[in-house]
């Protein structure tokens, strides 16, 4: 952990994104127990595998270390390694707003954390999307969609879906395309329809 948090603070996108990933280990295995859940299935008749236990009790001995470093453990590497780079950063961002806020609980005594959350959410999508990632360009229809990272705008989802579909039309079902368009008139389906054009120039061209 001490080399990966050194070419972190270096600036490798690689290297915090990873730290990322182990600190979410650790809490998951932390938090269900992997002796209590064994201990369940068995008593519950059935016969889980002794090996798996084994491992995970190898895992959280080595989270160990991490958990007795707060200032590596409760290290904000989700946001720094979308800040440095990395499209799955930038990508699991967006989608998580407990990792970079905190638990719902309290996202109404910080609500400014919450704006800044979204902000910056909005942000690395276009960022990863530019870079050529479908999955940003489908991310960005459904936060135009459900309005919840931001304002609700019809147009620019299904101009969104019609880029992501077009790059790449496993990322878009048909179904969802007619759902986006059935709630916009000809004149708005026309603009998302030059939208998408300059989306998809802008994200996927040199990829084909």
């Amino acid at each position: 952990m001490v080399a990966l948090k050194k070419r972190s603070d270096a600036g490798d996108s690689d290297a915090s994104y990873l730290m990322e990933l182990a600190v979410r280990e650790c809490r998951d295995l932390i938090e269900n127990d992997p002796v209590a859940s064994f201990d369940f299935l068995r008593n519950a008749g059935m016969h889980p595998d002794p090996v798996g236990l084994v491992d995970n009790e190898r895992r959280l001995g080595e989270c160990e270390s991490l958990v007795a470093a707060p200032s590596l453990y409760h290290g904000h590497w989700l946001a720094r390694a979308a800040s440095q780079g990395s499209i799955e950063a930038k990508l699991l961002y967006a989608i998580d707003p407990e990792a970079v806020v905190g638990p719902r609980s309290e996202w109404l005594v910080h609500p400014e954390a919450l704006i800044r959350w979204k902000e910056n959410a909005m942000g690395h999508l276009h960022d990863a999307a530019r870079t050529g990632s479908i999955d940003a360009v489908s991310q960005l229809s459904r936060a135009y969609a459900i309005g919840r990272i931001t304002p609700h705008d019809g147009v620019s989802a299904y101009a969104y879906a019609l880029a992501a579909a077009k790059a790449s039309p496993v990322h878009m079902r048909p179904r969802d395309l007619q759902e986006l368009a059935s709630t916009l008139d000809p004149l708005q389906r026309e603009a998302a329809r030059k939208l998408a054009s300059k989306v998809y120039d802008d994200c996927c061209v040199e990829m084909r």
